[in-house]
């Protein structure tokens, strides 16, 4: 699912007029929302699809060829949900059109290392962050739905690389890259009073980011950047665990199918340096 995220991609040549120690960064962001579901066979079970207005926000700290980053980020909206609603006593199913919550959020570090190379300034970069995600699935009550509400959390790991591509004036273009993964991914399930709630482990995987940050300077102090971008999150099936009401099985399970979501986004920052 998702997730936007400002970078700290530095784009001009290291010098005296230029250098700084601290940076701050934050600002509006939109990003569009995909999120799809798929059985064993690569059918798919559910969708939520919607753009979710946010905001961004980072701080950086930079010596000689190293900079530390801090960001964090938080989206909201509710947006379209299509899928199916199980009967567990007739084990029959029917097409589900509702609207789901989205509030997602994450904070994540990463260290950059910065170096001069004959075509441009390449920053090699690490780190690693926390993501939650809330998925608060309305009832429909003429599908047969009570609702849901569905609550992700998970780490993850990156490594990418920053790079500055062409400089005009006080315009300068970047791409900035990474990979992804997932570190023990969890669900926790509430079924509104249907069920007892469910925790589920999704199986991690790799996923991957590309950004395209274009910086205007303003004046030695202050930036402005607009960076459009293209995200994926991706998790696996997890185990079936039984499903209760009241403490006593009801004799069926339930598991987490396999998931993907690719998100286009639009994130707008003033940066200050200081």
């Amino acid at each position: 699912m998702f997730v936007l995220l400002a970078t700290s991609w530095y784009c001009s040549a290291a010098s005296a007029e230029d250098a700084w120690t601290w940076r701050t960064e934050f600002g509006p962001a939109f990003n569009h929302f995909d999120y799809r579901e798929y059985d064993a066979s690569g059918t798919r079970l559910d969708s939520e699809k919607g753009t979710l207005p946010g905001a961004v926000a980072a701080i950086s700290h930079s010596w000689g060829d190293w900079e530390a980053r801090i960001a964090a980020d938080y989206y909201g909206q509710s947006v379209t949900y299509q899928g199916f609603a199980f009967n567990p006593a007739t084990q029959a199913t029917r097409p589900l059109e509702t609207t789901t919550r989205e509030s997602i959020g994450s904070v994540e570090a990463t260290v950059t290392w910065w170096l001069d190379t004959r075509l441009t300034r390449l920053g090699v970069y690490a780190g690693a962050g926390m993501r939650w995600w809330g998925r608060d699935i309305h009832a429909n009550a003429a599908a047969g739905s009570s609702g849901a509400y569905e609550r992700y959390r998970f780490g993850y790991s990156m490594l990418g690389a920053r790079a500055r591509l062409w400089t005009y004036g006080a315009l300068d273009v970047g791409v900035d890259g990474r990979i992804t993964r997932t570190i023990d991914p969890a669900l926790d399930i509430d079924y509104q009073g249907a069920f007892d709630s469910t925790h589920l482990s999704p199986t991690a995987k790799t996923a991957w980011r590309l950004a395209i940050p274009l910086d205007v300077k303003l004046d030695p102090h202050n930036s402005l950047r607009v960076e459009p971008y293209y995200l994926t999150w991706s998790m696996g099936k997890s185990s079936i665990e039984p499903l209760s009401r009241n403490g006593t099985s009801i004799g069926l399970g339930i598991y987490e199918p396999r998931s993907e979501t690719a998100s286009a986004g639009l994130s707008v920052s003033w940066m200050h340096t200081f």
